[in-house]
């Protein structure tokens, strides 16, 4: 297995934690090489907060940094799709939602993201269908029985006759 590395500013994230660094450092190296698998879900959690805080385009930027490296990165498919949700591309979305699933076929959250662009295209039972996948790929997704308790209402009870 080959693995993959991606420079990122070593010195200068140090230098933000402790201060600028002495002089007799100046000309040490700004960058260290390390694994992008240990970067990755560090970087994902970033990408994460941005669209929490509603930064979607800096999510995006993010994730396609990590996407030209690690291209089969089915997680971070995914939380790209979430970013394209936001901005309000669900074509981009259900794109990236896909991708990941064809990676792992059993991505609970791909499927909440399908389901989530099938709802809003108006397709409820595809929706469904989607928001049913997720959780049973993860029976504790929240996000998929959230909107399946939406969008399927509850049975009314039928009046039964009662024995003589």
């Amino acid at each position: 297995m080959k693995i993959r590395y991606v420079t990122i500013p070593f010195i200068p994230l140090i230098c933000a934690l402790v201060g600028p660094r002495p002089k007799a450092m100046a000309d040490t190296q700004d960058t260290v090489s390390v694994d992008v698998k240990v970067v990755a879900p560090m970087t994902v959690g970033v990408a994460r907060e941005e669209i929490v805080a509603g930064r979607y385009d800096n999510a995006v930027k993010i994730l396609d940094d990590i996407l030209k490296k690690e291209p089969k990165s089915f997680d971070e498919l995914t939380v790209l799709g979430d970013a394209y949700w936001g901005l309000g591309s669900i074509g981009k979305a259900m794109k990236n939602y896909k991708r990941a699933l064809t990676i792992n076929p059993h991505h609970a959250p791909a499927f909440a993201g399908k389901g989530k662009v099938f709802e809003k295209q108006g397709k409820q039972d595809e929706a469904i269908n989607e928001y049913r996948a997720a959780l049973a790929a993860d029976p504790k997704n929240e996000e998929a029985r959230l909107a399946l308790d939406r969008l399927i209402p509850p049975s009314t009870p039928t009046q039964e006759t009662p024995f003589p």
